[in-house]
């Protein structure tokens, strides 16, 4: 997946892989909707700059992604680990 041009709203990045498996770093993504729910704006925005520390082109702010209530949530793709 060609994150950069999908990103640019390029669509044939989705086919980059040709249907092969995805090998790359994992992405992941941490919720820092404050509308949604303010865990996430006050826990999730210093998650995703000191996860960004590590790795910053693997790690992006995103909206919501269910559950909240006490802490902010990440999502590791392609691996599908949710915390």
């Amino acid at each position: 997946l060609d994150l950069p041009a999908l990103g640019a709203g390029d669509p044939a990045s989705f086919d980059a892989l040709g249907g092969a498996p995805y090998d790359g770093p994992p992405l992941a993504l941490v919720c820092t909707n404050g509308k949604r729910d303010r865990c996430c704006a006050l826990l999730g925005r210093p998650l995703a700059e000191e996860l960004a520390l590590a790795a910053p082109e693997e790690v992006w702010e995103t909206t919501h992604l269910g559950g909240h209530r006490f802490s902010p949530t990440l999502l590791v793709l392609p691996h599908g680990y949710a915390y």
